[in-house]
């Protein structure tokens, strides 16, 4: 089961990829 933490961390990760591939 994915725990929040897990989720944080997922979202974190999407969220840099974004911010990278906006640059």
């Amino acid at each position: 089961m994915a725990t929040s933490r897990d989720i944080q961390e997922v979202v974190s990760k999407l969220s840099s990829d974004k911010s990278k591939t906006r640059e």
